[in-house]
């Protein structure tokens, strides 16, 4: 863009932090970007008298005055495959590297319709994490949008890192939002792609909690414009958005500046659609197409979950894994609380094997939890109680260790259904070499159901867990 004074239409008349209120400029309209003359990069939020209110994409002040332009062009992102491997910030600039001026107006739209019912497809494929407690009892599919939610620090990151090393490694590809993190806090997220040799697949989006408030606002709708980027070309993409309550919490910091009336806890009236509108853009796309699997995280306080933000994300995603605090403080890994989370759309990605031995699975916990009940009271067992108790016990030891991770999934159902029949008890380390994968394939492979597979592994165990 030149610096022509007849392209400057207006003046900056009032600042407020990271908000201006424009005069002049009549022909703007609501998501418009501007440009002005000290070098910001801005974009129109409001249309009001007695101009328009912008966000301003920076922390450098800007001074009453100030001369400012219309591009005529909503807020766009360059997109190609040249991302992968890299960090950018939310204006499409690379955190490392040469600026851009020309990134805002050319490319793909960041804030767009969610695509409509014609070009999704029923989800259907099960989205692996090599997790065992996930695979098994809070199934995902791919194009399933999965809340991660339980108070700081419990581990969720570490799962959604967990879960898009695994799925990268076998073909997708990985975009992890940073929305208002410490520098630190995003250099150990690229740290961990690099050491696990996955980040030329990747692509971080990064916003510091020291960038402006309209960079940090925006992360979010970049991160989701470059995964359907890729998923337009066919891709499956593993998207994470680190974390939307905090997201919330710069929004309502951004309305609060913008005088807009605050709702409940004192967030803007629109915040659910900010989120819906964002999150709906991730799913199970046509065969010419990809599939956007999205891994949003949410704090919760004092593991609360009926706080506003949560319900809110709860209640338009497709289900939710809790991280249990008391399980994170007692040494549990991952801290997973299988009883209050929910998948509602993994279980139909399931094959009937893996449905039937999650149904069992879940049931043997249960009356594992309720059978210790009566331990406490000195009672004396039966043959079955302390038949649930041994198995019960070995199943939450195959579920809480660390060990048994990035595990191929017809293993994790292989030592389910071992389990199961009390054949092993998740004490003894097990050698996964490829035979021993190869073993486990043949045979699950042969089983279209639990009772086959259950009445081949009383009579035959592969060697490894004999």
């Amino acid at each position: 863009m030149t610096e022509s004074k007849q392209r400057y239409l207006g003046e900056v008349i009032k600042v407020n932090q990271s908000l201006v209120m424009v005069n002049g400029l009549k022909k703007v309209v609501v998501g418009e970007v501007l440009k002005f003359r000290s070098g910001q990069w801005g974009q129109v939020r409001e249309i009001e008298e007695p101009g328009a209110e912008a966000v301003v994409f920076s922390r450098e002040s800007i001074k009453v005055g100030t001369k400012v332009a219309g591009t005529g062009s909503r807020f766009k992102l360059r997109t190609h495959e040249q991302l992968l491997g890299k960090v950018y910030n939310a204006l499409g600039e690379k955190i490392v590297g040469t600026k851009n001026e020309a990134h805002l107006m050319k490319g793909h739209e960041t804030k767009v319709q969610p695509a409509g019912i014609e070009v999704r497809e029923r989800i259907s494929q099960a989205l692996e994490t090599g997790v065992p407690v996930v695979d098994l009892m809070v199934p995902m599919g791919e194009g399933q949008r999965e809340l991660l939610v339980g108070d700081r620090t419990t581990g969720k990151s570490d799962l959604a890192l967990k879960i898009l090393e695994f799925q990268v490694s076998r073909g997708a590809i990985g975009v992890y939002a940073c929305i208002g993190k410490r520098k630190s806090e995003i250099m150990a997220v690229v740290s961990r792609l690099k050491k696990a040799k996955i980040l030329k697949k990747c692509v971080v989006v990064a916003a510091s909690s020291a960038d402006s408030l309209g960079e940090i606002f925006e992360a979010p709708y970049a991160a989701m414009t470059i995964s359907e980027y890729f998923m337009s070309r066919g891709k499956r993409v593993i998207l994470v958005m680190d974390d939307l309550s905090t997201h919330a919490q710069f929004y309502r910091e951004l309305a609060l500046l913008g005088q807009s009336f605050p709702g409940r806890e004192s967030y803007p009236g629109d915040i659910f659609y900010v989120h819906s509108s964002l999150l709906e853009r991730a799913g199970n796309f046509s065969k010419k197409e990809g599939s956007i699997s999205c891994l949003p995280i949410c704090h919760t306080k004092a593991g609360d979950l009926t706080g506003y933000i949560p319900t809110n994300l709860m209640s338009m995603t497709d289900g939710h894994v809790y991280f249990d605090n008391e399980l994170y403080v007692k040494g549990v890994r991952p801290a997973i609380n299988p009883f209050l989370s929910v998948t509602r759309v993994g279980r139909q990605a399931q094959t009937p094997l893996r449905r039937e031995l999650s149904r069992e699975l879940l049931s043997l916990i249960t009356q594992y939890e309720k059978t210790q009940r009566y331990t406490k009271f000195g009672a004396e067992l039966s043959e079955s109680f302390k038949r649930i108790l041994s198995r019960g016990e070995s199943l939450w030891r195959f579920l809480r260790n660390e060990q048994w991770l990035n595990l191929d999934s017809k293993v994790i159902s292989y030592l389910g259904v071992m389990i199961l029949i009390g054949k092993w008890s998740a004490k003894k380390e097990i050698k996964i070499d490829d035979d021993f994968i190869d073993k486990v394939e043949k045979l699950v492979d042969g089983c279209s159901d639990l009772s086959t597979i259950k009445k081949k592994l009383v009579k035959r165990l592969i060697k490894n867990v004999e």
